[in-house]
């Protein structure tokens, strides 16, 4: 991100964000493919509402 922030001319990272959802969004819409595997990205919204279902659930049977 810093390079796309510090480039001359370009929007700031946050503003392709805002307009794409992400970076890597914006970059696969051009045809980009990374070599990283970001799965782990796509799925973190899944776990993090995941654990607060648990942690509802535990708390729920810790009251009653």
């Amino acid at each position: 991100m810093g390079i796309i922030n510090d480039a001359i001319g370009v929007p700031s990272s946050m503003s392709y964000v805002k307009h794409f959802g992400s970076l890597r969004e914006a970059f696969a819409l051009i045809g980009h493919k990374s070599p990283r595997d970001c799965d782990w990205i796509d799925s973190q919204q899944h776990w993090t509402d995941e654990l607060a279902a648990r942690a509802t659930q535990v708390a729920d049977a810790l009251n009653r």
